[in-house]
């Protein structure tokens, strides 16, 4: 989970606005939430008669009223109500504006009100009820306002669109000015029911790539499938059995074979040295993920009505644990730096040579496994995904949440350096930080492991070292810099501009803070490589046993909950002395708790445990777990930036909605897995000689 810095905590106090617009047959826009923006002028004391408009009055003679309000200096509730109506005082920018909104006022204030005005009106956005509790969304009637047809003519309205208007729905968002200590503005494009996506080159690419993706995925399953009930399966391009090797075809349609690869990704079977416990871990933590981002993404996208409850929502301290959940992603850490060390050690044994030139193999394999996928999901979040769904808020939030930042920050990702930049508009894909810090760890991770395959105590200390460092550090920044000891969502201390800032990007997101589980991850690969080996074998007996497990529960609710005096209270500051030593702490102290239950289920001392999470069925649910993670808050933003009603909070509905966006996640990691099977894998590819891949270890790699 990551912080998303100032854009969130402004959009997190935003009040929406919809309007009914008019939109002219040839497509120009008259935004009247936009365009309007003034009241009428102080002064005016006109009657409901004065606004009537009659049809004999000119435009010159509007005009003339509109400058006589200007000139007056009183106001009345229903000057504000014209105003809130339609635009037509001379403060709006366009004479076609101005016509339309006196067209549609004296369709609605005569004495037969047209019903299409009639219509438009009860469209608009309105003050809503519970203003007071935090009701501040003024929606408008989505399918009611786009349905408007006005229909005017010639005598009515002379210099008005000649053949009417159509309902135009425009949102906008107001939002505290850093600048200037007031509000803002924020308008997001207008959308008609006949709008069309306007497709430019990247999203026909986009297209043309998923097609022809679709087609050769296709093409080889059906070849695939024939060749498995084919008798004479060696007459085909599919390679059956094992006396010849196979050629680059048998490899392409292998590679591309639904079939093969679906019935490879949902098998319960894993390899003889695979830890059982490691999937279902993985899974679990993504859960937590997608749990924390579904309360998150929906408490500050949408347009809910009664925020006032929230404070009570989020004062309890079961509710600790969706507030503070950066610890799922540690768990992934922690998992990554356990099987790079665990494959490394599988290879010395099996006698493969380790130097510089299989490192740097290692390196590229890596690469060529993570970026097809990784740069497939970014090309979507920059083209296709804006035109998926229609609604409120979907123009005005998909700029902030990935589209721009994948139009124009993309190379960041490929390159792995996205959780290097802060947060704003070059952010691509939100939670693709941990994808970077991960790479960027991968890369290190031989020269902290190798000396331990020189000397065992040398590779130790050296590692001890380096974790220690990585601990020390984020403690100092937190010091130096008075940041918050860890995401404090709702401490109003933690939530100015520049403290976010430096806390992203010093802290949460730098590679030397979350630096400590993978190093912690490394050395509980060896020590599961010394069980597995034979050198642990002394049986722990079953007080000690017992003992390790509560210390680790202990450690492990200390870290998720002992922040929660700073949630409760959102008033309440923090001590440096408390906010240091946790910030340096709480990581390394989740990684030996969670790297002891790995440790105690590998080793035959979990118990219960190990047999929950040893369980076959979590296999094809572990190795979903990176393509979930990469399009979950994707998928959440979509479905709350297309919300067209309020909604009220509950636990109930939240949950319900935690539950699909898991199972269409999960779908989607399916189909994405699909895509990932195309990559590189031993038994496909003789020209890398990879030294950390070892049957199901390649997929464990990456998490």
């Amino acid at each position: 989970m990551r912080k998303r810095g100032p854009r969130l905590a402004e959009a997190r106090r935003a009040a929406r606005l919809r309007g009914c617009g008019a939109r002219r047959g040839s497509g120009a826009v008259t935004d009247w939430t936009r365009a309007r923006k003034a009241p009428p002028a102080a002064g005016s004391r006109r009657t409901v008669r004065n606004y009537e408009l009659e049809e004999s009055d000119t435009l010159e003679e509007s005009d003339e009223l509109a400058r006589d309000e200007a000139m007056s200096d009183g106001e009345t509730s229903f000057d504000w109500l014209l105003c809130w109506l339609a635009p037509f005082q001379l403060g709006v920018p366009g004479e076609l504006c101005r016509n339309d909104g006196r067209a549609y006022l004296r369709a609605l204030l005569s004495r037969a009100p047209a019903g299409w005005a009639l219509r438009m009106a009860d469209a608009s956005g309105k003050l809503p009820d519970g203003v007071l509790f935090g009701s501040l969304n003024l929606l408008s009637a989505w399918d009611e306002c786009l349905a408007v047809q006005a229909a005017l003519n010639a005598s009515r309205g002379p210099q008005s669109s000649a053949r009417g208007f159509s309902g135009r729905l425009c949102a906008a968002a107001v939002v505290p000015d850093a600048s200037s200590a007031g509000l803002r503005a924020v308008v997001g494009e207008c959308q008609a029911r006949d709008d069309a996506p306007v497709l430019d080159g990247g999203d026909w690419a986009a297209v043309a790539f998923l097609t022809l993706t679709g087609l050769v995925v296709l093409g080889c399953t059906v070849v695939n499938v024939a060749a498995t009930h084919e008798e004479r399966a060696r007459a085909l391009l599919v390679y059956r059995g094992a006396p010849l090797p196979p050629g680059w075809r048998t490899v392409c349609v292998r590679a591309f074979s639904l079939y093969r690869n679906v019935r490879r990704l949902l098998s319960v079977q894993t390899a003889p040295d695979n830890i059982g416990c490691l999937h279902g871990l993985r899974f679990i933590s993504m859960t937590w993920v997608i749990l924390g981002h579904t309360y998150i993404v929906d408490f500050l996208l949408l347009p809910l009505s009664n925020m006032g409850v929230l404070p009570e929502v989020t004062r309890p301290l079961p509710f600790q644990a969706i507030m503070n959940a950066p610890p799922a992603v540690d768990m992934f850490l922690l998992l990554s730096g356990a099987m790079f060390s665990y494959s490394l050690m599988n290879a010395q044994r099996a006698g493969r040579r380790i130097g510089v030139r299989e490192v740097l193999s290692t390196y590229l394999h890596r690469y060529l496994r993570l970026t097809p996928l990784y740069a497939v999901v970014v090309w979507l979040t920059a083209t296709l995904r804006r035109h998926i769904g229609r609604g409120s808020f979907t123009a005005l939030f998909f700029g902030m949440f990935g589209v721009t930042g994948c139009r124009r920050y993309w190379r960041c990702n490929p390159l792995y350096i996205n959780n290097l930049y802060p947060n704003g508009e070059t952010v691509c894909i939100d939670q693709a930080w941990y994808v970077g810090l991960d790479f960027q760890m991968f890369v290190v991770a031989p020269l902290l492991v190798l000396p331990f395959l020189w000397n065992r105590h040398a590779g130790a200390a050296w590692l001890t070292l380096w974790g220690v460092v990585s601990a020390i550090i984020p403690g100092v920044i937190t010091y130096v810099k008075h940041l918050p000891p860890t995401l404090l969502n709702l401490n109003v201390h933690a939530n100015d501009r520049q403290t976010q800032r430096d806390f992203t990007l010093l802290v949460y997101n730098a590679p030397w803070s979350p630096a400590s589980p993978y190093i912690i991850g490394l050395g509980l690969g060896l020590l599961l490589d010394g069980a597995r080996t034979g050198r642990l074998r002394r049986r722990l007996s079953t007080p000690l046993n017992l003992l390790l497990w509560v210390l680790a529960a202990a450690v492990a609710l200390l870290v998720v909950y002992g922040m929660h005096a700073y949630n409760r209270e959102p008033s309440r500051a923090w001590m440096p002395a408390v906010a240091v030593a946790y910030a340096a702490l709480h990581r390394p102290a989740w990684a030996l708790a969670c790297g002891w239950v790995v440790l105690a289920c590998a080793t035959g001392h979990g118990g219960p445990v190990n047999s929950l999470l040893s369980q076959p069925s979590w296999a094809p649910l572990g190795r979903l777990t990176s393509g979930a993670y990469l399009t979950s808050m994707q998928l959440q933003v979509s479905f709350a930036t297309q919300a067209r009603v309020p909604f009220a909070f509950t636990h109930t509905l939240f949950v319900f909605w935690f539950l699909a966006h898991l199972v269409v996640n999960v779908a989607l990691a399916a189909c994405a897995g699909e895509f990932k099977a195309t990559t590189l894998h031993k038994d496909q590819t003789h020209s890398f000689k990879v030294m950390v891949v070892k049957g199901q270890m390649a997929n464990n790699l990456l998490a």
